[in-house]
C-alpha cells in the first residue's frame, strides 16, 4: 500500500461509533510521517541514523503527549486511554537497549 492509498483509507467516512479510532488513526499517521521525515533529514544532512526501536519509542511518546493534551468528553473514553488500550502502540520492552518502556503488543488494529 502506498502513502496516498493509506491517506485515502484513513479519510474514508466512518460510523460515529468508531470516531475515536478514526481520530487516533489520523493522528498516528501524521505523527508517523513526521517521525519518518525527521529521520530521513537526519540521515541525509548529518549522516546519522537512529535505531528502529528508538524511532518507535519516539512515535509512541509523541502520540501519548499529543493525546494527553486533549480533554476527555464526559460521555466517552479519552483518546489517550483508547490509544493505550489499543494494539496501535508497540511492544518496546528491552529492544536495542530500551529497558523500562511499557510492554504493549502491536497488531494492525485498524485494518
Amino acid at each position: 500500500m502506498d502513502l496516498h492509498s493509506v491517506a485515502a483509507w484513513i479519510n474514508q467516512p466512518r460510523a460515529s461509533s468508531i470516531a475515536l479510532a478514526s481520530s487516533v488513526m489520523k493522528l498516528y499517521f501524521q505523527s508517523a510521517v513526521y517521525v519518518i521525515w525527521k529521520e530521513r533529514n537526519a540521515r541525509v544532512f548529518t549522516a546519522t541514523s537512529t535505531p528502529e526501536a528508538v524511532i518507535i519509542s519516539s512515535l509512541d511518546r509523541m502520540m501519548c503527549d499529543r493525546l494527553l493534551s486533549y480533554s476527555a468528553r464526559s460521555s466517552s473514553t479519552s483518546l489517550l486511554l483508547f490509544y493505550l488500550s489499543s494494539s496501535a502502540s508497540r511492544n518496546l520492552y528491552d529492544v536495542n537497549g530500551l529497558v523500562g518502556v511499557p510492554e504493549r503488543s502491536f497488531s494492525p488494529m485498524f485494518l
